[in-house]
């Protein structure tokens, strides 16, 4: 049978005392385009969309303003194969648990695609404010994750439990705020973690305020740029080479120093305008002509970049523009 399809509408002021404020779907597959699912509650999960047990597309959508009591303020996903592509989790809020704009939680281990989507100022009462993935493997990538909080751990992304590879690769992870792991934090997962861009992510934990916590895994061709704090939380078995990690007054890495080896360094990575404390908007990451991270890569590395041209510069670490 085909799957149903919602495209072009406007979906606001759902009020549900079960999981689903804007849409619920159960035991059936379904493809969302074009929508704007806005100012939907939940009193469980899944504030703008719920989806449990059928497949899951989403394409050019805007989930703006939801709340779940739990998880997944913007939409929340279990158990079938999601496809999300270019849309928008902005605003949204899972205020007791995880997921602040968007959480995924597939037990039978399907590959997930998760593409081109901006996650911007979500916010989760527990891990995760922007992205919250579970026992997932797939791929992750081309992703702007801006300004998500998270009142535990993964102010901007948090993976959790994978089973099997998960690929994380090519995001610009900027400005967001957790304990620790504010820009990443991964539990229990291996993920490949390559060619992604981490800027001003704020750990707020007295003893961890890190960027990034990665257990297990592999974490190759990053920037990784901190103003304060902790960079990278490394005290567990993943490898690191070929990372940018640059911290102006602060740590780079908490467990072992790993500057100049295995490709790592520590400089600058002169971007092409950035400050601290200017409006991330503002900001342009692509690498000046005299930045150290030019042909200081790992040879596998992806050829595209975040805004979709080559990866100029031999296939230098990512670099992007926001505008």
């Amino acid at each position: 049978s085909l799957a149903a399809r919602i495209e072009g509408f406007t979906i606001t002021g759902g009020v549900a005392l079960i999981a689903g404020g804007g849409v619920r779907v159960i035991d059936s597959s379904i493809t969302l385009v074009g929508n704007t699912i806005i100012d939907n509650t939940s009193t469980d999960e899944g504030g703008g969309l719920y989806v449990s047990g059928g497949d899951t597309v989403l394409i050019d959508n805007e989930f703006l303003n939801n709340v779940a009591a739990f998880r997944g303020g913007g939409a929340a996903l279990r158990d079938g194969l999601p496809v999300v592509r270019g849309n928008l989790f902005e605003g949204n809020d899972a205020l007791s648990i995880d997921g602040g704009g968007l959480y995924v939680n597939d037990t039978l281990g399907q590959e997930l695609l998760i593409e081109d989507n901006e996650f911007r100022d979500n916010d989760a009462g527990d891990d995760s404010g922007g992205l919250h993935v579970e026992q997932c493997l797939g791929v992750i990538q081309h992703n702007l994750v801006v300004g998500n909080v998270a009142n535990d751990r993964g102010g901007g992304v948090h993976v959790h439990t994978t089973t099997g590879l998960l690929r994380f690769r090519n995001n610009l992870v900027l400005d967001n705020t957790s304990t620790e792991g504010a820009g990443l934090f991964t539990f229990t997962a291996s993920p490949l973690v390559d060619n992604n861009t981490f800027v001003r992510n704020v750990g707020t934990s007295i003893s961890e305020p890190s960027t990034m916590r990665v257990f297990e895994g592999t974490v190759r061709n990053n920037i990784i740029v901190i103003e304060s704090g902790l960079a990278i939380d490394d005290a567990g078995s993943a490898t690191f080479d070929n990372n940018d990690v640059y911290a102006f007054t602060g740590i780079e890495w908490h467990d072992t120093d790993r500057n100049n080896i295995d490709g790592n360094i520590d400089d600058d990575p002169e971007f092409a305008n950035f400050a601290f404390s200017a409006a991330v908007d503002t900001w342009d990451l692509h690498l000046g002509p005299g930045s150290p991270c030019i042909d200081s890569n790992s040879s596998a590395v992806s050829l595209i970049d975040f805004d979709g041209s080559p990866a100029d510069y031999n296939r230098a670490v990512i670099h992007a523009r926001l505008a």
